[in-house]
């Protein structure tokens, strides 16, 4: 390649010619010695330029292509650590969920056995308080009885039209009361006029009370077994015996 210098080309010769170029230092320091002789370095300007500026771009290569490696290796650096982090808060937030859950079970087990132990204490606290209102109510019944007897002029009476409501009326029926009761029954015209009732006196009969019988029908009008057989089903007997 011709030498865009106006100075004259040195055409080299003999052994000169096949000398072989040292490459061994840098190209462009050359134009700084003086030399006025060929020399294999500086054989073209534009050849040194071309390879400064190819040192150059390769410099520049290596250092985007350190860069490029660098942030590659930085990203994927921050993504390994990004990726523990998560992991490890994944794991934290998993623990913490599932000890939240073994309290929670906990809290619903111990709920459960409060309800069925304040459910089978409930029963056991409505069947003795049911006990109890049904003795109440049987002895507020028997007082009210009593009472009532006791202001009624003739419990006796009382006794037999009791007995004579489950009667038929065209049914003759048989009357046993206390002999002292007699005179009373046989008195009161409105029981002998609407059945037909033929009275007896009978010792064993509690005064105030009277036993009837008309055909197959027995009437015990008794305030005082009437009260044993409400006690009894009650289940109040034995204790009303004992007490």
């Amino acid at each position: 390649m011709m030498s865009s210098s106006s100075r004259p080309a040195t055409v080299l010769r003999g052994a000169a010619a096949v000398r072989p170029a040292r490459l061994d230092s840098d190209l462009l320091a050359a134009a700084q010695s003086g030399l006025r002789r060929a020399d294999p370095r500086l054989v073209d300007p534009e050849l040194a330029r071309a390879f400064a500026a190819a040192v150059q771009e390769a410099r520049e290569q290596a250092r985007r292509d350190g860069y490029a490696d660098g942030y590659a290796d930085g990203e994927r650096a921050a993504h390994a650590d990004a990726e523990h982090v998560l992991e490890q808060r994944v794991a934290a937030v998993s623990a913490q969920l599932a000890e939240r859950r073994r309290d929670l079970e906990q809290a619903i087990s111990a709920l459960e056995q409060a309800r069925a132990e304040f459910a089978a204490r409930q029963v056991t606290e409505l069947a003795g308080l049911e006990d109890i209102i049904v003795r109440h109510a049987y002895r507020l019944a028997e007082t009210l009885l009593g009472r009532e007897l006791a202001l009624a002029d003739a419990p006796v009476l009382e006794a037999v039209r009791r007995a004579l409501v489950i009667l038929p009326a065209d049914v003759p029926a048989i009357v046993r009361c206390h002999p002292d009761d007699l005179a009373v029954i046989h008195g009161s015209s409105a029981l002998t006029a609407s059945h037909r009732l033929v009275i007896e006196a009978d010792p064993t009969v509690e005064r105030g009370s009277c036993v009837v019988d008309a055909g197959a029908t027995h009437v015990d009008a008794s305030l005082d077994r009437a009260l044993a057989r409400v006690r009894r089903v009650l289940g109040l007997e034995t204790e009303e015996s004992a007490s």
